[in-house]
């Protein structure tokens, strides 16, 4: 802020004591009032003059010092009114740089589902929030152009209520025992779809052991929807039913040599606690419970799980998800030894339906 500058200007006045005539003086009294008349006339006249003069300077050197001032004033006010302008002008931009910046990186983020169920066996936290199905680019980009196809291919090769022989399984799937690791890479679970009467649990374990082991999460609390096999039939989430084909869960990025174990709770929702597992070395009846499928250059992997301990129908459908990891470690589980009847079946990745199979769902 500006000070203004006051001028104050004290002016002196000088006074003069005027000189009386003597008695009988009256000729030289007037000769000399006369000359003094004249001598104080033009002394009166110089001193005017000089007043005059030095009033003029004075007032003028007031003039250049208050025209001065005030051209230093409003230079200064310039100035200062054209650094504030500049200041708001910038810090304007700034603030609409930076919410311009926060829209955008709203507008790439994925929308957590409102439905997540409160289930939480083994007293085992969640791995991350459920996201919305096409909530995000590559969910979009997985539910227009991957999801039908892959629902397809699991329905063509693990239909409902069909029994699968061990031969049959070992022919279209790699073990997933074997589920390590090649390559760094961001990894995304999404729900595919479930043919369970059961209310399962899906978990994940990097220490192969199951839901009993350190870090063990969950990934979908209840796995079950409302379409599909055992569903209401309509494409609604709820508490019961809180999933939709293509909603998932971001499991982050896993390092090269992580061994993944994903492990389904039976009826773990409504307080089931026995488990089966990738590995079939944990599974308390020593069967296979679960199936690894792929094709050739796809960055994904279906698991496909069969929930009764004993093998129960021996479907493998009951909880069927995707698993993105990318193209490199997808090829390198599938050098492993996939069978040649699953990577024949590649062509029903590009179409398919999902088709509504009704049955009663057990509490």
């Amino acid at each position: 802020m500006t000070t203004k500058k006051h001028f104050i200007l004290s002016l002196a006045w000088l006074g003069f004591a005027s000189i009386a005539p003597a008695a009988g003086e009256d000729s030289q009294a007037s000769s000399q009032g006369q000359e003094a008349s004249a001598a104080k006339s033009d002394n009166a006249s110089s001193q005017g003059q000089d007043a005059s003069a030095a009033k003029s300077d004075n007032a003028s050197s007031q003039g250049q010092d208050a025209s001065a001032a005030k051209s230093d004033n409003a230079s200064s006010q310039g100035q200062d009114a054209s650094a504030a302008k500049s200041d708001n002008a910038s810090s304007q931009g700034q603030d609409a740089s930076a919410a311009k910046s926060d829209n955008s990186n709203n507008e790439s983020a994925s929308q957590a589902s409102p439905i997540q169920s409160a289930a939480r066996p083994y007293k085992l936290s969640i791995d991350a929030p459920v996201q919305l199905a096409g909530s995000d680019a590559a969910a979009k980009a997985f539910q227009a152009s991957v999801l039908p196809g892959m629902i397809a291919m699991e329905q063509k090769l693990l239909p409902e209520y069909r029994s699968e022989s061990p031969q049959y399984l070992s022919s279209i799937s790699f073990d997933p025992s074997k589920l390590v690791l090649s390559a760094d890479s961001s990894a995304r679970v999404y729900f595919l779809g479930e043919g369970a009467g059961y209310q399962n649990t899906l978990g994940i374990s990097t220490t192969n052991a199951g839901p009993t082991s350190p870090g063990a999460a969950l990934i979908f609390p209840n796995a079950s929807s409302s379409v599909g096999f055992g569903g209401g039939g309509t494409a609604l989430r709820s508490a019961g039913e809180p999933l939709l084909a293509g909603d998932f869960v971001d499991l982050g990025t896993l390092k090269a040599g992580t061994a993944l174990d994903f492990f389904l709770i039976a009826n773990g929702a409504v307080g089931g606690s026995d488990f089966v597992s990738t590995n079939q070395s944990l599974n308390k009846d020593g069967i296979v419970h679960a199936v690894a499928m792929s094709t050739p250059g796809s960055p994904y992997l279906i698991i496909s799980f069969e929930d009764m301990v004993g093998g129960g129908d021996h479907d493998y459908n009951d909880v069927y998800f995707a698993l993105a990891l990318g193209n490199t470690n997808v090829a390198h589980l599938i050098g492993l030894g996939a069978p040649e009847p699953s990577l024949a079946l590649g062509a029903l990745m590009a179409g398919g339906a999902l088709c509504g199979f009704g049955r009663r769902r057990r509490a």
